[in-house]
């Protein structure tokens, strides 16, 4: 009779196994020399590049903002049926059909947004 090994011990073998080579370190090195030599190159290039760069980033946090109110906004379809229903007594039916209004336009706005998102990052801040 051979007792059979537990589950649990084969699958912590073949996940070993399968992330042992992963862990291998490996060390890189830059000669100084070569930095020394391409440190001119860099200022030039960071002096020539740093007010797109500036733009980019402001353009990117732009998108940012937008993508974060349309999503806030998504929030308003579920505050406006509230107010269409229960509030409606009480006067705020005209609020809550402006709420589900801009409630139902967020997810495509977000969507929009998400996707200008790349646009906005490779474009040097040319989108606003």
């Amino acid at each position: 009779m051979s007792k059979r090994p537990s589950p649990l011990l084969l699958i912590a073998a073949v996940m070993f196994t399968a992330l042992a080579p992963m862990g291998i370190p490996s060390a890189k090195a830059v000669d100084p020399s070569t930095l020394i030599t391409a440190a001119p190159h860099a200022a030039q290039l960071a002096k020539l590049w740093s007010p797109q760069l500036f733009r980019a980033l402001g353009s990117t946090g732009t998108g940012l903002y937008k993508m974060g109110a349309a999503m806030l906004n998504i929030f308003r379809l579920p505050l406006g049926l509230l107010q269409c229903t229960l509030g409606a007594p009480f006067g705020f039916f005209g609020d809550g059909t402006s709420n589900v209004a801009q409630g139902l336009i967020a997810p495509c706005e977000l969507l929009l947004q998400t996707l200008l998102l790349p646009v906005r990052i490779i474009s040097l801040g040319t989108i606003y």
